[in-house]
């Protein structure tokens, strides 16, 4: 959804090669995230992840829990 330190990723979502390698590496900027290489909670499911959010960006899917 975005907020005051971090933008909605379903406004303007990046290709899905892009989301990973932030994900798994993470993003330093105006606001810093941690990577999640190696996590077994976040890394098995990143292509999943960027599927919901694919499906909340074209409108497919409401917000909520999938």
């Amino acid at each position: 959804m975005g907020s005051t330190f971090a933008r909605s990723l379903i406004d303007k979502l990046p290709d899905a090669e892009t989301f990973r390698r932030a994900v798994i590496d993470g993003v330093t900027g105006a606001s810093t995230m941690k990577g999640f290489s190696g996590d077994p909670n976040v890394e098995p499911y990143i292509d999943d992840i960027y599927a919901y959010l694919q499906a909340r960006a074209d409108g497919v899917l409401a917000r909520g829990r999938p």
